[in-house]
């Protein structure tokens, strides 16, 4: 979010909580797959956080979601 929030699905998180937390999700049976939904207004430093982490969880596979107007939340 432009506030800088993190999300895992609707849980807000820090960027240094993502690896645990993805790894529990797959864990319980999720893709190993990450789509990140990041506007215009997203600060390229907290998305390059975000990226950071994603990586230590060993996820490979990341797809950034775009839309034409308004955002929609993924979860």
């Amino acid at each position: 979010m432009r506030t800088g929030d993190v999300f895992l699905g609707s849980k807000r998180l820090s960027p240094y909580d993502l690896p645990e937390g993805i790894q529990r999700r797959i864990n319980q049976g999720s893709e190993k797959k990450i789509y990140i939904s990041a506007d215009a207004r997203a600060k390229y430093g907290r998305v390059r956080e975000v990226l950071e982490a994603i990586q230590k969880s060993g996820v490979e596979n990341v797809a950034f979601l775009a839309y034409e107007g308004k955002p929609h939340p993924v979860h």
